[in-house]
C-alpha cells in the first residue's frame, strides 16, 4: 500500500444538501492497488438517487479485467475476507460529522486520505476487494 490523499472535498449547502463529492474512496483505491489517484476512474460523475449502485457496477468494470471487484459488506463480517485482501476500506462518518472513507487492515486504522488524518469517529461499512484470481498488476485498465 501506498499513501494517496485526496484531491477533492465535499462541498454542502448550509441546509445540508450536498454540491459536490470528495474523492476519499478513490484516494483508499489508489493507495491500495498502488496507483496514481489519477488512473482510478472518477466513479463519483456516476453518483445517482435514481441508481445508487451504478458508481460500483462502474468501478467494478474497471477492476474486472484484473480479476476481482470491490463489495460493501457489514464491518464485522470483515474477518473472513482477511485470507483474500490485507488492506480494506471502512465507510463512516468522519470527526467533521461529514461521510468519509479511510485505508483499514486487520481491524486497525492504516491511511486517512484527508488532510486532517483524523480517521472516523463511526463507521457504517466496509468495502472489499474480493475473487482475486490474479494479483493486481500495475497497468493501467480501460
Amino acid at each position: 500500500m501506498i499513501q494517496v490523499s485526496q484531491t477533492k472535498f465535499s462541498l454542502f449547502r448550509s441546509n445540508g444538501e450536498r454540491l459536490t463529492y470528495g474523492n476519499c474512496l478513490v484516494a483508499c483505491i489508489a493507495s491500495i492497488l498502488e496507483l496514481p489517484i489519477e488512473e482510478v476512474p472518477n466513479i463519483y460523475t456516476f453518483y445517482s438517487k435514481d441508481n445508487p449502485g451504478l458508481w460500483l457496477e462502474v468501478l467494478n468494470m474497471w477492476l474486472n479485467p484484473n480479476g476481482f471487484k470491490l463489495e460493501k459488506v457489514e464491518c464485522e463480517n470483515i474477518g473472513k475476507y482477511d485470507e483474500i485482501s490485507d488492506y480494506y476500506i471502512k465507510r463512516g462518518l468522519s470527526h467533521r460529522n461529514l461521510p468519509h472513507c479511510i485505508v483499514s487492515s486487520h481491524f486497525k486504522y492504516e491511511w486517512d486520505p484527508h488532510p486532517s488524518r483524523e480517521g472516523l469517529k463511526e463507521e457504517q461499512y466496509c468495502y472489499v476487494f474480493i475473487n482475486l484470481k490474479i494479483k493486481w498488476k500495475k497497468t493501467r485498465c480501460y
